[in-house]
């Protein structure tokens, strides 16, 4: 499976000791029980600094959780994604403020979409959105992060 995400912080990684996140544990999970199944993961940045720092936090993640599974990881910026290049899925979990440009960059690549909630900062961005979707013929999935946290499932 082809991963389009965009972003690195808390919710992918958790906080700076990389405890909390949701989103790469539950990649991995999946993976760990799709055993035929390959994730290759591009992480997009926007500047050269967010490239240096997602770099090196995926690094620290996978060394301190020991990470050994089917999983291809490449962090690029934004304008060194080709928009020939098709993705089963693209996540966004960035802060909202930049959800709908991340949105019309992503449409160009994939058809499904996960964005982590709030969609938008407001009924005019959500409208937008919603005529993108439609235009681009897209699925937008919107989810909130923690549902996959193993204490809200234990609380459950």
């Amino acid at each position: 499976m082809n991963i389009l995400l965009a972003g690195y912080g808390f919710y992918v990684l958790g906080n700076n000791k990389l405890e909390g996140g949701t989103i790469l544990p539950s990649l991995i999970n999946w993976s760990n029980l799709s055993c035929n199944n390959k994730i290759n993961l591009t992480c997009v940045v926007r500047t050269e600094d967010s490239l240096k720092i997602a770099n090196q936090r995926f690094y620290d993640f996978f060394n301190k959780y020991k990470i050994d599974l089917n999983l291809n990881l490449v962090v690029k910026k934004y304008e060194e994604i080709s928009e020939l290049t098709k993705y089963d899925c693209g996540i966004i979990s960035i802060p909202e403020r930049s959800h709908l440009d991340c949105l019309k960059f992503m449409v160009k690549m994939t058809k499904n979409i996960i964005c982590v909630k709030p969609f938008t900062l407001n009924t005019d961005q959500y409208l937008e959105s919603l005529k993108i979707a439609k235009t681009e013929n897209v699925n937008i999935f919107v989810d909130f992060h923690k549902r996959y946290d193993e204490t809200n499932i234990e609380f459950i």
